[in-house]
């Protein structure tokens, strides 16, 4: 029920961009990647926001809407080579999704999936034979996320940011 909203009010008054902002708020819910992309950037080129308040709320949501579509992207790759027969489809399934990762990574480096993304990036060149681009993804990893600095940001915090055992725990894992 928000779509004929959006179509017929986007730019023209409030109710355009509230229905925007459901449209990205339930698509980003269901992550649903390329619809959250695509309602992101429909309103980078074109913003429904007739009020300050509304393109100010529209620039912090679509950037990251855009950014976590990235990452979630790569993921599906990933996840459709891991399942997938050997062979030369899955050898560019693997190559693919490790291309994506490195594009995700350079578009949005500080991202909360960034190092899981690295790994996997990693991951996905060492099935295709490709040590050299897996070794420089891993080393991004380390100096990136897991350094003894960022490490211990994470279990102690750094006075700014409190300590986060579960992400510590989890960049461990990696």
């Amino acid at each position: 029920r928000f779509e004929p909203m959006y179509k017929d009010h986007c730019g023209k008054d409030e109710f355009g961009y509230k229905a925007w902002e459901m449209l990205i708020s339930m698509s980003n819910l269901q992550r649903d990647g390329e619809r959250s992309r695509q309602l992101a950037e429909a309103e980078r080129a074109h913003s429904c926001a007739v009020t300050a308040e509304q393109t100010a709320s529209a620039d912090h949501i679509v950037k990251p809407t855009i950014e976590a579509a990235y990452f979630q992207d790569a993921f599906k790759v990933f996840q459709q080579a891991s399942k997938a027969k050997p062979g030369k489809d899955r050898d560019a399934l693997w190559r693919k999704a490790a291309g994506m990762y490195e594009a995700a990574l350079k578009e949005a480096p500080g991202y909360d999936g960034a190092p899981e993304a690295a790994i996997n990036g990693a991951l996905a060149y060492k099935q295709i034979g490709e040590f050299g681009k897996a070794i420089e993804m891993y080393n991004l990893f380390i100096s990136a996320y897991g350094s003894d600095e960022n490490l211990n940001k994470l279990q102690k915090g750094d006075g700014k940011t409190p300590p986060n055992p579960k992400k510590y725990e989890e960049r461990l894992g990696f």
